[in-house]
């Protein structure tokens, strides 16, 4: 997530578009501005725990600042799932609401996710967000 504006900006919510009954979302934390690693896609645990990503935080009332380095690194959204149950479930995209001081609102962030449970098969397929594909 990067802040672009000239105000600082304060996350009050993360919350996953879920299709489908297979997974439980555990929460939402971020990996700050001192992280070693970006763009993470899969790590053991929750809430994480790696040294690469430096502090991590919960992303509820977190506040990103304004300026260069919160524009070009940003901050890593670190979403949990916990697989609960059989069948496909999909992740359509992660809806964050927050304040940059005008006002209340959300944006959704177009990050998909498929998973299969107990293995993946034909009735099982990729999942990709709008206008993209296969």
């Amino acid at each position: 997530m990067r802040n672009t504006g000239d105000s600082e900006v304060t996350i009050l919510q993360v919350k996953p578009d879920l299709d489908g009954e297979g997974l439980t979302f555990l929460g939402a934390h971020v990996a700050g501005l001192d992280r070693q690693v970006g763009q993470v896609q899969e790590l053991r645990g929750y809430p994480p725990n790696d040294v690469r990503l430096g502090d991590v935080t919960t992303v509820e009332g977190l506040v990103l600042t304004a300026g260069e380095e919160s524009a070009e690194r940003g901050y890593e959204l670190l979403r949990g799932f916990e697989v609960t149950g059989h069948g496909r479930t999909a992740v359509r995209g992660i809806d964050v609401t927050y304040d940059a001081g005008e006002g209340v609102e959300t944006v959704r962030l177009l990050s998909t996710l498929a998973v299969c449970a107990p293995k993946m098969g034909p009735e099982c397929p990729q999942e990709y967000p709008p206008g993209l594909g296969e």
